[in-house]
């Protein structure tokens, strides 16, 4: 499924599309962080606020079709 619907469905309360948002931006998120704190805790750490925060601000999201470079400024500001 894409992104989109993805979002468009988390954005409209269905946990099971965030949770398969979730699973498939983990792994990039997390790696994302470490390459930049060279910790592993620490990069668990900021890849578990990234998704809360997403989940609290998805309906604020203007682009559902922007979630993955959203995510990754959320990381980036994150640290």
């Amino acid at each position: 499924m894409e992104d989109t619907l993805l979002v468009s469905r988390a954005m409209a309360g269905d946990l099971d599309s965030f949770g398969q948002l979730y699973d498939r931006y983990f792994n990039r998120v997390y790696d994302f962080a470490w390459r930049i704190l060279r910790d592993t805790d620490e990069a668990a750490d900021v890849t578990q606020d990234v998704f809360m925060k997403a989940m609290q601000a998805l309906p604020a999201l203007s682009k559902a079709a922007s979630f993955k470079s959203w995510l990754f400024t959320i990381a980036i500001t994150r640290r």
